[in-house]
């Protein structure tokens, strides 16, 4: 019998698996620096500004929407859509953030976490 080296571990393989797995850390990190939690939320119905609220006060919004109510809950410095009339669910199993958007095409929804400190965001910086 003889046996296959194609599903051996090489010296190659553990240097190109250590060199991806340091480039993802370094990204997450970079991210964090680049996309800081932010102070501010901002929901958009149809592309428009309909509500800004700081993300430090707990608070549920129901938002008016094409098709229904989106429902958009602020807790402990984290915001999530709790509830939407949209079929697919996919804004709901987002879940938490604290950085970011989270986005209900169906019922046009944008709802966005900015910093209030300064007009320069991760894109435009």
């Amino acid at each position: 019998m003889s046996i296959s080296t194609a599903n051996k571990t090489t010296l190659f393989d553990i240097i190109v698996i250590s060199i991806i797995t340091m480039l993802c850390i370094y990204g997450f990190s970079y991210a964090e620096k680049k996309f800081p939690a932010g102070s501010e939320v901002q929901i958009y119905v149809n592309n428009k500004l309909a509500y800004s609220f700081p993300i430090t006060i707990n608070r549920n919004i129901y938002v008016k929407g094409p098709i229904g109510d989106t429902i958009v809950e602020i807790n402990s410095g984290l915001v999530r859509v709790s509830d939407s009339p949209c079929s697919n669910k996919i804004c709901i199993q987002h879940g938490w953030i604290r950085r970011g958007s989270v986005v209900c095409l169906p019922n046009r929804v944008l709802v966005l976490i900015q910093s209030g400190s300064s007009g320069i965001d991760a894109v435009s910086g």
